[in-house]
């Protein structure tokens, strides 16, 4: 089961869109990634509608987006012209018909059972691992507040609050790492704002970014129900 810290599974995947293999054909970008959903179940569908219509955002944000669905390619195929057709929604990215189950399980999903979805980074290594009971979907404007937030802590080397970036201690700021020795402690309370030596912060995020998470909460906060298509 993927953990953060660990390496993506090396898998070969075959999609809507042709072969894909993981972790070499996403290796250079972001990937989210999606195991165990299940074609024509609910929970699956919103799953999939919610971040395929977030998809340009991700793509902004230099991630790709993979699924992994236990049926075979008829099904998978069916179920995204069911999408298309009945809700709207184009779906662009890949969606990997796994029949035996077994890619799924590698990404640490159980088919019928447990979902998984992972953040891994441009060289494969997974940043981010989820896992949820099929009676739950995802939070897609969160899932995308988590992928910048890991990007800004891999490329400034600083800490993500909780709730930023509207974080209720330190707004939109980042967290400095905790010193390793006492003069760095001495030293970071007159080059930060802190609360002790083990508590600094510093706006340290570009304001675009900022302002484009904040975007997403915002989203996720106005969303109204709506069921095109839908029959009583």
């Amino acid at each position: 089961m993927p953990r953060p810290g660990t390496g993506l599974p090396r898998l070969e995947l075959a999609t809507q869109r042709g072969p894909l293999r993981l972790p070499d054909d996403v290796r250079g970008s972001w990937v989210v990634i999606l195991a165990g959903l299940e074609c024509f179940e609910p929970v699956s569908t919103t799953d999939l509608v919610s971040l395929a219509r977030r998809y340009d955002d991700l793509r902004r944000a230099g991630a790709e987006l993979v699924a992994v669905a236990a049926a075979g390619p008829q099904a998978v195929m069916k179920w995204l012209e069911w999408v298309r057709e009945r809700l709207g929604v184009e779906v662009r990215f890949p969606v990997a018909a796994d029949p035996s189950g077994e890619a799924s399980r590698a990404l640490g999903a159980s088919p019928g059972g447990a979902r998984s979805v992972l953040v891994a980074d441009g060289e494969g290594v997974v940043r981010l691992a989820l896992y949820h009971p099929p009676q739950l979907g995802v939070a897609a404007d969160e899932l995308l507040r988590a992928l910048r937030g890991l990007q800004l802590a891999a490329r400034l080397g600083r800490l993500v609050p909780s709730g930023w970036p509207s974080s209720d201690l330190v707004g939109d700021a980042l967290l400095v790492p905790p010193p390793g020795t006492e003069q760095e402690a001495r030293e970071r309370l007159h080059r930060h704002r802190c609360f002790d030596w083990w508590f600094c912060f510093e706006r340290a995020a570009p304001e675009e970014e900022v302002r484009e998470v904040r975007g997403y909460l915002e989203r996720a906060a106005r969303q109204q129900p709506g069921a095109p298509g839908a029959t009583a």
